[in-house]
This record gives structure tokens, C-alpha cells and sequence, in this order.
């Protein structure tokens, strides 16, 4: 009977493949403010319960927005100073690690190394307040078939897609257009907790972002600049989400704001 258990726990290790996430995105970006931190470390969890392994991401430090020029925060379209440090923080970040990926890309392309093309070809980032699975409650959440689901995904997945949103927020005014069972067309989508991006669309958007940052006007957080490329796009969300965000402390406010709850929305819910 030891035999048998010892066997079936076996088969069943062997059986469980996760989310294979890194096989689909060979490029994972993680952004934390602070590796060991109490929220990383949950974030590590999270990454363990899908089968997401310490050497198949990059593990990338958040700027923080006091840090960089007042000329630039302090153009982020808030009154609040703590939340225009977090918000522009946020947004170089992404910038930054968008510029980068572009950059290893290109080059790659000009060396015609394959392997490296291959890598870079798309860009999953992803920040460590991110949770995988579906919300059961304001503090719990459920991994479920949730790798079954997202492999269904990526079957779904146009091969033409240029951005992929793991969740995004429910607005009224700009409705998506479902295509799938599991997916649906953004016209305007935001929400930067899991997103992913083609390396043929790299170029479109660090022009929005450039854009703004050259520009004399007011900056609109991160996930706002590039919404406005989504209507003219092949640009996705998963519907229902395959991640939430943690309750946690939120550094785009500057830190002053902390969610007791799992919140978690569908945008074609």
C-alpha cells in the first residue's frame, strides 16, 4: 500500500505541468520595489503554485518616482505630490524594461542569433502584487484548472496579436469586443499587473511613451498612454482574468493607499 501511495504521488508530480508560462513568454519581467519584501515573497508563492521557476524570469527593481527629475513628475496629471512620484516612477519602469527588450531584440536581429531573436520575440511583465487564479474572497483565491484555462489561451490567441492583457478593468466606454470563448478585443484597456507584448508592436509603443515624455502637456499614468494604441490594434484581454491583484500597498499612489481585499474585474463581465 506504501508502494502505491509513494507511485501515485510520483504520477502525479510527474502529471503537473502548471501554466508552462515561461514556454509561451520566454522573456517574464518582474518588477518589485523590494526583493525581500513580505509582498515578493508572496509573489514567489504565487509563481510556485503555477509552476513558474526562479530562472524563467528576470527580476527587474521599480524605480521610485522621488528619485527622478521634478520637471517630469511633477507634469503627472494628479495634484497629489505622492502620487505623481508613484505614478511617474511606474511609468519609467515599464518604459524602461519596454526599451530594453526592444533594444536586446533589435540586436539579436542584426547578429541573426535565432535563439535570442526567439527570447525576445514577446515580453511578459509582470508586477509582484499580481496573484494567478480566480477570487473566492476578499483574502483567498483559487488556481483551479486555471492552467488548463490558460492554455486554452494561447490556442485562442490570434497569431497577428499584439498585446496581451492577462486582466483589465470593466469600462463602460469602451466596451471590448469578445472573440473567443476566453478572449475579447480591447479598445481601450488598462491595468499593468500582467500584460504582455509582441516584439512588432515594441516600436508603437515606446513612441506613445516617448511621445508624452518629449511633450509639453500633461502625463497620463503608464497603462492610459498605451490604452489610446489599443482601439487600431490587435490588442487582447483574457475574459475572465487569470489574475487579480493582491491586497496590498500601492506604490503608484505614492504608497499612501492599501487595498485590504483581492480586486479582480472582468472587462467583459
Amino acid at each position: 500500500m506504501a508502494y502505491i501511495c509513494i507511485l501515485l504521488v510520483f504520477c502525479s508530480t510527474l502529471c503537473f505541468a502548471g501554466w508552462d508560462l515561461a514556454s509561451y513568454f520566454p522573456n517574464i519581467q518582474v518588477i518589485t520595489m523590494n526583493p525581500q519584501s513580505t509582498r515578493f515573497q508572496r509573489c514567489v508563492q504565487e509563481f510556485e503554485a503555477i509552476g513558474l521557476k526562479p530562472h524563467e524570469y528576470e527580476l527587474v527593481l521599480g524605480i521610485e518616482g522621488k528619485t527622478i527629475s521634478e520637471r517630469l513628475w511633477g507634469r503627472m496629471n494628479t495634484d497629489d505630490i505622492l502620487r505623481k512620484q508613484g505614478r511617474m516612477g511606474c511609468f519609467m519602469t515599464h518604459y524602461n524594461i519596454i526599451k530594453e527588450t526592444h533594444n536586446r531584440y533589435q540586436q539579436a536581429k542584426r547578429r541573426r542569433d535565432v535563439k535570442e531573436m526567439r527570447k525576445y520575440k514577446t515580453l511578459l511583465i509582470i508586477e509582484d502584487n499580481c496573484g494567478f487564479g480566480q477570487v473566492t474572497g476578499s483574502l483567498t483565491a483559487s488556481h483551479r484548472d486555471y492552467d488548463k484555462i490558460f492554455k486554452k489561451v494561447m490556442r485562442e490567441l490570434p497569431r497577428d496579436w499584439d498585446m496581451l492583457y492577462f486582466m483589465s478593468m470593466k469600462c463602460d466606454n469602451n466596451p471590448v469586443q469578445k472573440i473567443s470563448p476566453h478572449l475579447a478585443k480591447l479598445s481601450y484597456g488598462v491595468v499593468t499587473k500582467c500584460y504582455a507584448i509582441h516584439s512588432r508592436f515594441y516600436g508603437a509603443v515606446l513612441a506613445a511613451l516617448e511621445s508624452e515624455l518629449k511633450s509639453d502637456r500633461l502625463l497620463d499614468p503608464v497603462d492610459n498612454v498605451i490604452a489610446t494604441l489599443h482601439r487600431a490594434s490587435n490588442c487582447f484581454v483574457i475574459t475572465p482574468p487569470l489574475i487579480y491583484r493582491v491586497a496590498s500597498q500601492s506604490f503608484v499612489y505614492g504608497g499612501d493607499s492599501t487595498d485590504s481585499w483581492n480586486w479582480q474585474s472582468d472587462a467583459a463581465g
